[in-house]
């Protein structure tokens, strides 16, 4: 029920109506005066207690109402509350709470004033919603005792909306109790559209860290309000378009999470990571000039020696020159737990350098265009923490794959790597240093050479010999070779092996079409350097096209 204050609504009206009428009835001749004239003006100033969401609308949609104050808490779902008209709404300490939890930006705001003047909000408290107040193209003040908390976006915003030209303005006389959510600090009050105050909003000096930044949700410049206390204290964010923005976030301790918002490129030195950060990508680019004439240990994009350090959505492209440099996207040096999620690199000998360090990938990490392959894990000199590499959670890409190019490498045996879905093999490197290899397809590591020597023409029978190389220290288990040739076994009487006293015939995959060495359903052992092996082709007079290939069965699924 509302619940008139002080005088009588209808009695004051009734004496307003009174008086005015004295006023404009005085000289029309409707009869004898009795009585003085009264002359003068009424001011009627109501005021009304409202205790649920119905009430406030009824009481905002009544102009004659000036002050509403609330006398119970009050909740709101979906609709927020417009206003249009001056108005006061003194809270006595209530609260005003937006129930609807939906996740992400809609808008969700409790009280919208639109294009008025005189607005007042005092001694209230709101919860929820994306923001708590829309100042758009209004002027609003706060007094007493405001507080703001659980919004997801921020306390109040202040703009001039499609087709709005009035200037916003939010006079903050009171205090601002405002509470952050755990996942970051949020601003008390923001500036859409704006990187400059302009005396949109008018504080106390000393109670807010004033930002601006150009790297909104939207896309449009913001200028911030932060609780100084928050600011100073809680999680701080940096968004950064320039090289110098981001070397100044790295350098700034206080600084927990960097969003890069824009492509950085002709970067001409190592960036440095030395403590725990969040860096998030955003699928830009960092594009690093040639770095092979710096020192040998700092011709990398990216060095990161800190424990606990996440990089989000992040493309390094390096400048390489032929031959080994020690040239490295990102080297990860002596840290543990570090985590890379959606990343790709390339242009540099390799993408990623694990030097004695914990680091997980995750996401899509792509490694090709990198001239000595993906991911090299390492302990380096000096160093004694063994590193280890788990890719569980990644899906690995890299279309360079090629012999000695591997996807990753374990220098000098020392490390290990995690979830990787083919086995390691072991190569020793020109430099007689012994390395595990790690491939996505194996056939583009070669773990064996083959070689022959064939002319155009042959008479039937004929020998082929074909030579095998196994290109790596391990021994090569469940290996079978496969002899395909154009026109199926009905032109081909037999093809046998033909090694001095062995002579033992081919067998053949009726389903597959093809001729194989070994045993069809396991293969056999390759346990030695290379081997030399005499084929005999008794074939019906044609033209055939051959192809040999040695393969490593998958023993389970075969």
């Amino acid at each position: 029920m509302l619940r008139r204050k002080s005088v009588s609504f209808l009695a004051l009206v009734l004496a307003f109506l009174l008086a005015v009428s004295s006023l404009s009835f005085a000289a029309v001749d409707i009869g004898e005066i009795i009585s003085n004239e009264l002359t003068g003006e009424i001011t009627v100033n109501s005021s009304i207690e409202v205790s649920s969401l119905n009430e406030l609308k009824a009481a905002l949609a009544n102009e004659n109402i000036a002050t509403i104050l609330l006398e119970k808490n009050i909740s709101i779902d979906t609709a927020q509350i417009d206003i249009f008209r001056p108005v006061t709404i003194n809270g006595n300490g209530y609260k005003i709470t937006f129930t609807d939890d939906s996740q992400g930006w809609n808008g969700s705001y409790i009280f919208k004033v639109y294009r008025t003047t005189g607005v007042v909000f005092e001694n209230i408290n709101f919860e929820g919603g994306d923001a708590a107040i829309l100042v758009n193209g209004s002027e609003v003040t706060l007094k007493g005792n405001i507080g703001i908390s659980g919004m997801e976006f921020g306390g109040i915003e202040v703009c001039q909306g499609v087709n709005v030209t009035e200037k916003p303005e939010l006079n903050v006389e009171g205090t601002i109790s405002f509470v952050s959510p755990e996942s970051g600090i949020l601003p008390v009050i923001w500036i859409d559209g704006k990187d400059s105050n302009d005396s949109w909003v008018i504080v106390q000096p000393g109670l807010f860290e004033e930002v601006s930044t150009q790297q909104a949700p939207n896309g449009k410049p913001q200028y911030y309000f932060f609780d100084k206390n928050e600011y100073d204290n809680f999680i701080r964010i940096a968004n950064v378009k320039t090289l110098g923005e981001l070397r100044a976030a790295l350098a700034n301790e206080k600084v927990e999470i960097i969003n890069i918002m824009n492509n950085i490129s002709d970067i001409g030195e190592r960036l440095e990571v030395k403590r725990k950060v969040t860096i998030n990508g955003n699928g830009k680019t960092l594009g690093f000039a040639y770095l092979g004439d710096k020192d040998y240990g700092e011709r990398h994009g990216i060095l990161i020696q800190a424990d606990d350090v996440v990089v989000n959505d992040l493309k390094v492209e390096m400048t390489d020159e032929n031959g080994w440099q020690g040239l490295y996207g990102v080297q990860v040096y002596n840290s543990k737990n570090v985590t890379i999620n959606n990343y790709t690199g390339s242009g540099a000998d390799a993408a990623l350098f694990v030097n004695s360090s914990d680091v997980k990938l995750t996401g899509n990490i792509n490694v090709g265009g990198n001239e000595f392959g993906g991911i090299e894990v390492c302990k380096g000199t000096g160093l004694d923490h063994s590193p280890s590499l788990d890719v569980t959670g990644a899906v690995l890409e890299n279309a360079d794959e090629a012999p000695g190019k591997p996807t990753i490498w374990i220098d000098r045996l020392e490390g290990e790597v995690k979830g990787f879905v083919n086995r390691a093999y072991k190569f020793t490197k020109y430099d007689g240093n012994k390395q595990y290899h790690y491939y996505l397809d194996l056939k583009n590591a070669e773990l064996i050479k083959l070689s022959w020597d064939v002319r155009d023409e042959y008479t039937s029978p004929f020998i082929v010999t074909v030579s095998a190389e196994k290109k790596i220290d391990d021994p090569i288990v469940n290996v079978l070779y496969i002899v395909e040739i154009e026109g199926g076994k009905d032109n081909i009487t037999a093809v046998e092996i033909e090694n001095g006293e062995l002579k033992e015939q081919l067998g053949y995959d009726a389903e597959g079409g093809f001729w194989y060495w070994g045993d069809r359903t396991k293969g056999f052992t390759f346990d030695f350097d290379s081997a030399t092996t005499q084929f005999k082709v008794t074939a019906k007079p044609g033209t055939y096209k051959v192809k040999v290939y040695a393969v490593q069965l998958d023993t389970e699924n075969n």
